[in-house]
C-alpha cells in the first residue's frame, strides 16, 4: 500500500509508515541500543532469545499491517518484560 504525504510544496511517496511500536523496538531494543547498554560492541554475547526477537521483528515487516502490529506488540512486550536477559 502506498501513502502520499504532502507538506506545502513537498510531496513524497512512502511505501510504509512506521508504527509507534516499531519505533520503540528499534530505538529501545535494537542492536544499537544493545551495544550501548551492554558494551558488547561486536554482538558476540547476544542471548538467543534476543536474537530470535530481532529475527521475528525482521520477519514481521513482511506481514499485513494488522498482523505486524500484533507481532510488534508481542516483541515489545517480551523485551519490556525480560530485557536483555536469556
Amino acid at each position: 500500500m502506498l501513502y502520499y504525504i504532502s507538506n506545502t510544496n513537498i510531496s513524497m511517496k512512502v511505501d510504509s509508515i512506521m508504527t509507534g511500536l516499531e519505533y520503540n523496538i528499534i530505538k529501545e531494543w535494537g542492536r544499537k541500543a544493545y551495544r550501548k547498554e551492554t558494551d558488547d560492541k561486536l554482538l558476540e554475547h547476544v542471548p538467543v532469545r534476543v536474537q530470535n526477537l530481532w529475527e521475528d521483528f525482521h520477519i514481521a515487516h513482511q506481514l499485513p499491517l494488522d498482523a505486524q502490529i500484533l507481532a510488534f506488540d508481542r516483541i515489545l512486550t517480551d523485551f519490556q518484560s525480560h530485557g536483555w536477559s536469556k
